[in-house]
């Protein structure tokens, strides 16, 4: 343990903040750059705080929380900037051990409350846009305060649970913070203690904290959309959507991905990646002639398969409900999925460079991450569609009619599109350097990260808690969906009526066991047993094993689609002339 090697190490009392290791020079230009953005900051702030007090007209909800938001950027910005400024001129780099949890506490309470405050502005446009008539009841003064007074608590609690993990820990012996600031991961680096149960904790809070207000600004935002587009006119179109842009563009720069702490920590003269090559197979060269014969026979079976169930269902008119809607979606997905990575695979088991390039990189991460996330919504709204079907019989048809069914599938879609495009975007901005070996079989999200010749801490912790939206909620529902089911199918008096419940539900539980469970082998295997080798092969699973067993499973499992494939042979052509 790092506390029994450090225990002879005397406790700090003050740390290094290294920032911005360059030359004289450039420290002068970066301590100019700085000051000119922190004086627009704190000038452009204060005059918005004076603007909105000194103007009556601008006493309305929107504006009293855009005045709370600029306090904060005003605070946190205060809480940083004077002392980054003060190391740059400085050979004094030295920050106190009070002074370093004084400033992480201030910066994590102001950026933790702008999150809730901003989540709180969403909504204060959800209510002006889609309830404009019981926006002044909803909105109220009293309302108002106590968002923003919950915004600030909030913020307070995250921070004192931060900062009290954080500076719980002993510091010995090493001083030095690789950071202009007090912040966490440069904190746990040089911690002399063992920080698991620290970095789970600050984790999974800070996860919470993103995925809540993450969640109700996307929500209230599909919701306006929504309203948006229903206003005949472009004109009225405009002026609604104009209220929430301002809204948008802080989200869009809160969202951006420059990052603190991506400064580079590769030499200046490293040339930069142009092509990466996969090495995920490079030691099993005698048995690539075999693994090509496999993947293609796997390939070749997954794409027949489920071209077979498309064509089945839109030949079949008694197939054509919500449930084979959602399920010609995901044969289609399961089709381009497995496209998006087969043909490249299959081509570098039979020749020696198996390079691609940084532009074909990015290409088959967004089509693959697309199409990941697409499926995960899909497979949730199908877990819906069995709830409604087993848990409100009487309400299915109403519930699950043609045009709800077709939003679904659009804003699975939708998400998937938005999602990974942001996160493809993220990853890509980065610089890549070295090698360029890829250490697998395709272009996913954290063995490309893992190239960066910067510090991907922050973008790391970023990509983690989108993922952890995007594909958890996904999970949850699923969950929520068939516990209800499983609920509903034991209180069945009857034990035919039971299998006849839990029948039409097999097939997709099945499928979702296979999707889930390799992915979450994957995330849950302990750090000893955890390495390359299990990664790929848990890709391996659910990129071409799973695509390859969900035909099988709807043709071999569900009676319905059974029938229709004995109808379809016995008005075969050959079979008749036969």
């Amino acid at each position: 343990m790092k506390s029994e090697l450090n225990r002879n190490y005397s406790e700090l009392t003050e740390f290094i903040l290294l920032g911005f290791r360059t030359s004289p020079e450039v420290q002068i230009l970066l301590f100019l750059l700085f000051l000119l953005i922190y004086m627009v900051i704190v000038v452009g702030n204060i005059s918005l705080l004076v603007v909105i007090k000194t103007d009556s007209r601008l006493h309305t909800p929107m504006y009293f929380f855009l005045r709370n938001l600029s306090y904060l950027d005003l605070c946190y910005s205060t809480v940083i900037a004077p002392k980054t400024l003060a190391t740059f001129l400085s050979k004094d780099k030295r920050i106190s051990y009070n002074g370093c949890a004084t400033q992480f506490f201030f910066f994590a309470l102001f950026v933790g409350t702008e999150g809730f405050l901003l989540a709180v502005m969403a909504y204060d446009r959800f209510s002006a846009i889609c309830s404009p008539f019981l926006y002044t009841v909803r909105m109220s003064q009293e309302a108002c305060v106590h968002l923003v007074s919950g915004s600030y608590i909030c913020g307070c609690i995250n921070s004192m649970i931060q900062t009290g993990f954080t500076f719980s820990l002993r510091f010995c012996g090493e001083n030095r913070l690789d950071h202009f600031f007090c912040d966490v991961p440069a904190l746990i680096k040089i911690s002399c203690v063992d920080t698991f149960v620290n970095e789970i904790v600050l984790f999974i809070l800070s996860a919470f904290i993103i995925v809540t207000t993450t969640t109700v600004i996307l929500v209230s935002y599909v919701y306006i959309l929504s309203t948006v587009l229903k206003i005949p006119s472009t004109h009225g179109r405009n002026k609604t959507f104009s209220t929430c842009s301002s809204h948008i563009t802080v989200l869009r720069s809160l969202l951006s991905p420059q990052m603190p702490g991506s400064e580079p920590i590769m030499s200046g003269n490293r040339s930069l990646c142009t092509t990466f090559t996969f090495v995920a197979f490079s030691s099993l060269e005698e048995l690539q002639p075999v693994l090509f014969v496999v993947f293609l026979t796997i390939y070749l079976f997954t794409v027949g398969g489920n071209l077979l169930i498309i064509c089945l269902i839109g030949a079949t008119p008694s197939l054509h409900t919500p449930m084979y809607f959602f399920l010609v979606n995901v044969s289609f997905l399961e089709l381009c999925y497995i496209t998006s990575v087969g043909p490249q695979m299959l081509v570098h088991l039979l020749v020696e460079t198996k390079t691609i390039s940084v532009r074909g990189c990015a290409a088959q991460m967004y089509v693959f991450t697309i199409l990941g996330l697409t499926e995960c919504c899909l497979l949730a709204a199908m877990a819906y569609d069995r709830f409604v079907a087993i848990c409100h019989p009487l309400h299915y048809t109403l519930l699950m009619g043609p045009p709800v069914c077709l939003k679904l599938a659009a804003a699975s879609w939708t998400t998937g599109v938005v999602v990974e495009s942001a996160q493809t975007t993220w990853v890509f901005t980065l610089p890549f350097c070295g090698t360029g070996e890829i250490q697998h079989f395709l272009c996913d999200i954290m063995p490309v990260v893992k190239l960066a010749c910067v510090d991907t801490s922050h973008n790391e912790t970023v990509l983690f808690a989108v993922s952890a939206l995007f594909v958890m909620s996904p999970r949850l529902l699923t969950l929520c969906s068939y516990a209800r089911v499983l609920l509903t199918i034991l209180g069945i008096p009857s034990a035919a009526g039971r299998r006849k419940a839990s029948s039409t539900c097999s097939s997709h539980v099945l499928v979702v066991s296979l999707f889930y469970g390799t992915a979450l082998f994957a995330c849950l295997q302990p750090k000893a047993a955890h390495s390359p080798q299990t990664d790929k092969a848990a890709a391996l699973m659910y990129t071409v094993v799973t695509p390859a067993l969900n035909p099988v499973i709807y043709t071999l499992r569900n009676q319905d689609v059974k029938e229709a494939f004995q109808r379809l042979t016995r008005r075969s052509p050959f079979r008749q002339m036969a």
